[in-house]
């Protein structure tokens, strides 16, 4: 299964109960102003190939590798820089224009939606550039470009990406 993201406004409109906590999520993060008047709101901007669910899975072992410990490890006890990289699904969910620490979820209509920071994410991947420089494995290191390219993207049309698998 192939991983696409695309930079575009957020699919929700403000009727949406969705729409509604993710706005008290981003009054409690500071970034109210920015999710209001900054987002970019008018149109798709571009459109993304990430990887299968395999490269995503060596991305996130890598990361955790990088850090010191398994994968495994680094989801169970939650302690590692690479927060968004680990934590987040990477294959769905959102990421947002702006700098907040942890990602996150909301409950809609019975299922967790997951929201991140692409500024964030995008520091995570610069962290594994020298990790990148020496592997060897193509396919690994293209879904790294790709998740940088998508990251730079969004931050600066300041428009949110949503992932997807197709």
């Amino acid at each position: 299964m192939t991983i696409a993201a695309t930079v575009q406004p957020l699919p929700f409109t403000e009727d949406d109960p969705l729409y509604r906590d993710l706005e008290i999520m981003m009054q409690r993060l500071g970034h109210l102003v920015a999710f209001r008047e900054k987002f970019q709101w008018e149109e798709r901007v571009e459109r993304f190939e990430l990887g299968d669910e395999n490269d995503l899975r060596k991305l996130k072992k890598c990361a955790a590798k990088n850090d010191g410990v398994p994968l495994f490890w680094a989801r169970l006890t939650k302690n590692t820089v690479y927060r968004h990289l680990l934590f987040h699904p990477n294959n769905e969910g959102f990421y947002l224009p702006v700098r907040f620490d942890d990602p996150f979820t909301i409950t809609a209509g019975g299922k967790n939606v997951w929201f991140g920071s692409s500024v964030r994410l995008g520091e995570e991947l610069k962290w594994l550039e020298m990790s990148m420089n020496h592997n060897n494995d193509e396919s690994l290191i293209e879904c790294w470009r790709a998740f940088r390219e998508l990251c730079q993207c969004s931050v600066e049309r300041m428009c949110p990406i949503q992932l997807e698998h197709t």
